[in-house]
């Protein structure tokens, strides 16, 4: 009797393993394919003087994915992967500096050089 449930419990676990095991095979292929998508993705000059502006969130309709923008377009419709898309594309976004960041630090650089140099005279 013993031997049996302890069979049913190992059999369950094998079974539950596979299961999630397949499922997030899935995720990660979703989580690969959203990545190199959003490097095709960049927001209009407009759209990105909204979102400078603190008016757009992550879950905003500028991060979401396109059909130019998309190399499976079935995926459009899973909601996973739409999801995964718009973090990775805000994410992307909001790493890009403007003209006027590269301006400050390379002035930066610049004066840090310099005292650098008074200083080794």
């Amino acid at each position: 009797m013993k031997i049996k449930y302890t069979l049913l419990i190992l059999l369950l676990s094998m079974i539950g393993s596979h299961v999630f095991a397949q499922s997030h095979k899935k995720l990660l292929r979703q989580e690969e394919v959203a990545r190199n998508d959003v490097k095709n993705f960049k927001l209009s000059k407009s759209d990105l003087k909204i979102y400078r502006k603190g008016k757009s969130g992550r879950t905003s309709d500028y991060f979401k994915p396109r059909v130019e923008n998309v190399s499976d377009t079935t995926l459009l419709r899973d909601s996973a992967y739409v999801k995964t898309y718009r973090n990775f594309a805000y994410s992307k976004t909001s790493h890009r500096k403007g003209a006027g960041e590269y301006v400050i630090i390379a002035g930066a650089i610049v004066v840090l050089a310099g005292i650098s140099a008074l200083i080794t005279l």
